[in-house]
C-alpha cells in the first residue's frame, strides 16, 4: 500500500508541479512579447518625434532658401546683371555679396552660400569661394538645369568635417533663381539665375540626441549615407546593410524639394 500510496501522491503531483511549470514559462513567453512590443513602440514613437522635428527644420531650411531666391533686390540685381547695367564685375560682386548676408542672416546652417547668373558667372557669395569654375562646369549643374524641383539636395556632393572633436556633414543644395514677378524686363518663371548653398548638419546632430543611451539615431539619406547621428562617428559612413533594410524603426522625411 506504501508503494501505491507513493505512486498516487506523485501522480497527483505531477501534473500540478507541469502545470505550473507551463504556465510560468507560457508567463514568460507573453513577457517576453509584451516587453519586445514595448520596445517596438517605444523606438517607433521615438523615431516619429525625431522625424517630426527633423522635418520642422528641413521645411525651415527650406524657407531660408525661398526667402533668398524670391528676394526682390537678389533678382533686381541678376537681372540688372544680366542687362550688362554694372561697369565691373567687382562692383556687381560688391551689391550680390552685401545683399546675401543680409538676406541670409539668421540661416547659420549655411556654410556658403553663392549664387551665379545666367551666363555662368560666379556673382557673389557670403563667404570666399575658391572654385571660380563657372555653372556649367559645376558638378551640380546637370542636375539643377534638367530639374522641375524647388530644390535639389546633392548629398553625394558631401563630405564630413570636424568641429569641436564632432564629425558632420556638409552637402549642397542647388536650386534656380526664376523671376516671381512679371515686368518690363522679366516675367514669371524666367531663368535668372542659380542659387547653392553648402549646407551643414552640425545642428541636426544635436536634434538627434536622446536621453536613452540604449538608442542611436540616424538621418539616412536614399543611398544609406547616414547624415547625421547622436553618434557622430558615425557620420559619413555608408551602411547599406542596416539602412537598405527595415531594422529598427524607420519614418521617411518629406520636404518641398
Amino acid at each position: 500500500m506504501k508503494t501505491l500510496r507513493s505512486y498516487f501522491i506523485h501522480t497527483i503531483y505531477f501534473p500540478i508541479i507541469l502545470s505550473t511549470i507551463l504556465l510560468c514559462a507560457f508567463g514568460s513567453v507573453l513577457l517576453i512579447i509584451n516587453s519586445r512590443h514595448h520596445i517596438y513602440n517605444s523606438l517607433n514613437n521615438l523615431a516619429q518625434q525625431k522625424s517630426n522635428i527633423l522635418e520642422i527644420n528641413i521645411e525651415m531650411v527650406e524657407d531660408n532658401i525661398r526667402n533668398i531666391v524670391y528676394n526682390t533686390e537678389l533678382q533686381n540685381l541678376l537681372i540688372q546683371y544680366r542687362d550688362r547695367n554694372f561697369s565691373t564685375i567687382t562692383e556687381a560682386r560688391i551689391q550680390f555679396n552685401q545683399t546675401i548676408n543680409n538676406v541670409a542672416l539668421f540661416f547659420s546652417s549655411a556654410e556658403n552660400i553663392v549664387i551665379y547668373a545666367t551666363d555662368g558667372s560666379m556673382v557673389g557669395s557670403k563667404y570666399q569661394v575658391d572654385d571660380q569654375k563657372p555653372a556649367k562646369a559645376q558638378e551640380w549643374f546637370p542636375r539643377i538645369s534638367n530639374s522641375r524641383r524647388n530644390t535639389i539636395w546633392l548629398t553625394d556632393l558631401g563630405n564630413t568635417e570636424i568641429s569641436q572633436g564632432q564629425r558632420y556633414f556638409v552637402c549642397t543644395v542647388a536650386t534656380k533663381i526664376l523671376a516671381r514677378t512679371t515686368s518690363e524686363k522679366a516675367r514669371v518663371g524666367d531663368l535668372l539665375g542659380y542659387l547653392i548653398v553648402r549646407f551643414s548638419f552640425l545642428d541636426l546632430n544635436s536634434l538627434l540626441q536622446t536621453e536613452q543611451s540604449m538608442y542611436s539615431n540616424y538621418l539616412v539619406d536614399d543611398n544609406a549615407v547616414i547624415l547625421s547621428s547622436n553618434l557622430s562617428d558615425s557620420v559619413g559612413n555608408y551602411d547599406p546593410v542596416h539602412f537598405k533594410s527595415s531594422s529598427g524603426a524607420v519614418r521617411r522625411i518629406n520636404h518641398n524639394g
